[in-house]
């Protein structure tokens, strides 16, 4: 009982782990032509239909702009 990582996450202050973040799979990207220059596009991340983050992607020659947005409020669980 007890240990790293155990115990009630849900708690004020607790911190988080990698499962509780949204991913963005670079070789998808990749395979999917996402990451050519000139590509403008986004990407959405829905829970149960509906839309909770999206992020917004532009790549340029030398750069990868992104942009993130989520619903205020969104539970992470």
């Amino acid at each position: 009982m007890g240990g790293l990582g155990s115990g009630n996450r849900s708690r004020f202050g607790a911190k988080l782990t990698t499962e509780d973040y949204r991913t963005l799979d670079v070789r998808r990207c990749a395979r999917e032509g996402i990451l050519r220059p000139g590509y403008r596009g986004s990407w959405q991340w829905r829970r149960d239909g509906e839309l909770v983050a999206w992020i917004q992607m532009q790549v340029e020659y030398d750069r990868v702009i992104l942009i993130y947005r989520h619903r205020s409020g969104e539970r992470r669980t």
